[in-house]
């Protein structure tokens, strides 16, 4: 788990959700909002 909050983290998370859905993975990033609002 990265504890940075660079651009190096954003490529990685991005490359990680496209293995869901590559035609849109930013889909997710709402969902993941939510996990960094409640504490995850």
């Amino acid at each position: 788990m990265r504890t940075q909050n660079d651009w190096r983290a954003v490529e990685e998370l991005m490359t990680a959700l496209r293995k869901f859905d590559s035609e849109d993975p930013a889909k997710y990033d709402f969902a993941l909002f939510g996990l960094g609002v409640s504490g995850f």
